[in-house]
């Protein structure tokens, strides 16, 4: 079984991240909803229930059709994915660069 904190932790420090359809197909399906939180609330998604219920490896399988052993990673991706199209302002598949602790640019599309 994949270990879903390592293998987040170590792709949060990377510099270079691909963001490809399966990303953008997993992110589609995202259930977002209100956290009314402390204060003024906000945009959230359950981390128990990031596709609606909690069956979340069988989500990811019947999403993208994917065999078992790469779920969990396309899902933990996933979450780098939404990080990376929010910082730069895209949502489209290709190589992305960290720029500074929380921008992201797309490669080849520096103006």
């Amino acid at each position: 079984m994949i270990d879903t904190a390592d293998l987040s932790s170590s792709l949060a420090r990377s510099v270079w991240f691909t963001v490809t359809e399966e990303h953008l197909k997993l992110l589609r399906h995202l259930f977002i909803h209100w956290d009314e939180g402390e204060g003024y609330g906000g945009p959230a998604i359950s981390c128990k229930r990031p596709y609606g219920n909690s069956a979340v490896p069988e989500n990811v399988a019947e999403i993208l059709g994917l065999p078992e052993d790469r779920m969990l990673r396309v899902h933990v991706e996933a979450g780098i994915a939404l990080k990376v199209v929010l910082a730069a302002g895209e949502f489209r598949p290709g190589r992305y660069c960290r720029e500074g602790d929380y921008g992201w640019r797309r490669v080849g599309d520096r103006p």
